[in-house]
């Protein structure tokens, strides 16, 4: 799993992030990259995709593709990878939105491959 560790660390750098973190939808950390509390946002994590993949199910009729949220610390993004594991990009304030999806889309890709 070196090469899930070393995408995260070039995606966190690149978005100009604080970490990033690959998760199980039981909310298992499969590989992270500067996470203080990794066990708690992968925690976390799966449980508000659940939430939000089911509202996606139920109101648009589509699976769960992205979701971000903007806090007043920054953006957290989290794009679908695989069956079953996402990736959750956590900002820095001040962190320009666009360029951090433009590196998520990118490297999500690579994960995909290498998963």
């Amino acid at each position: 799993m070196k090469n899930l560790l070393e995408i995260l660390e070039v995606l966190v750098h690149k978005a100009q992030a604080e970490s990033a973190l690959l998760v199980s939808e039981d909310g298992l950390v499969i590989e992270s990259f500067g996470a203080e509390n990794d066990n708690l946002t992968g925690v976390l994590t799966a449980s508000l995709l659940s939430v939000a993949g089911r509202f996606a199910e139920e109101i648009r009729q589509s699976e769960l593709d992205h979701l971000y949220l903007q806090t007043g610390k920054g953006f957290v993004l989290f794009r679908m990878i695989k069956d079953g594991i996402s990736l959750c990009l956590i900002t820095q304030p001040g962190t320009k939105l666009g360029l951090a999806i433009m590196y998520l889309e990118k490297y999500s890709k690579q994960l995909r491959e290498e998963l």
